[in-house]
């Protein structure tokens, strides 16, 4: 019995979506998109594509005139604030530690303080493209605005910034923002 209902039910489903398609879908209108498209490529423009020029900050530019010189240190920069501490390498913009100052990996008092993120892994909020469309991404070494390699955190908001320029020109601006 339990079974039958089951069957009744998904076929009511695809009954009612079936019908819905019939009915209520307008199958004219990507016929038309695709008509315009076609038009538009006859018409020798580029869909979708914009004419914009690429502006390019004074610090990126800067990076870039560097960019055919010898690779500097790697750094890593350190934030410190009341409730974690965390480094983010220069290499790909990445967090590569996160810890926690209120937590410990266990319970008791001597344990170490809870590790989020490891200096072992590949870092978090790693920047990439669908299908590496971004010459050099993966290896890039961002630029950061800032000459320290520590940040204390205590009373305002801060945000730090890194910048990279593709060979092609892209400017990759990343900035993480920082409450205490």
């Amino acid at each position: 019995m339990e079974q039958s209902r089951l069957v009744i039910a998904i076929v009511l489903s695809f009954l009612v979506l079936f019908l819905w398609e019939v009915l209520f879908v307008d199958k004219q209108a990507p016929l038309k998109q695709k008509q315009n498209l076609e038009q538009q490529q006859t018409a020798g423009e580029e869909p979708y594509a914009e004419k914009t020029e690429i502006l390019i900050t004074d610090r990126a530019a800067s990076y870039k005139d560097n960019y055919s010189q010898p690779l500097q240190e790697i750094r890593k920069i350190t934030v410190d604030t009341p409730l974690y501490s965390l480094q983010i390498s220069e290499k790909g913009a990445v967090c590569k530690s996160f810890v926690l100052k209120n937590y410990r990996e266990r319970v008791n008092n001597d344990s170490p303080l809870k590790e989020m993120v490891s200096d072992s892994d590949n870092g978090m909020f790693r920047t990439g493209f669908a299908g590496n469309s971004l010459v050099g991404i993966n290896d890039a070494v961002f630029l950061a605005n800032i000459d320290s390699d520590s940040i204390q955190i205590n009373s305002q908001p801060y945000e730090l910034s890194f910048s990279w320029i593709s060979p092609e020109g892209v400017v990759i601006d990343k900035t993480f923002s920082f409450s205490p």
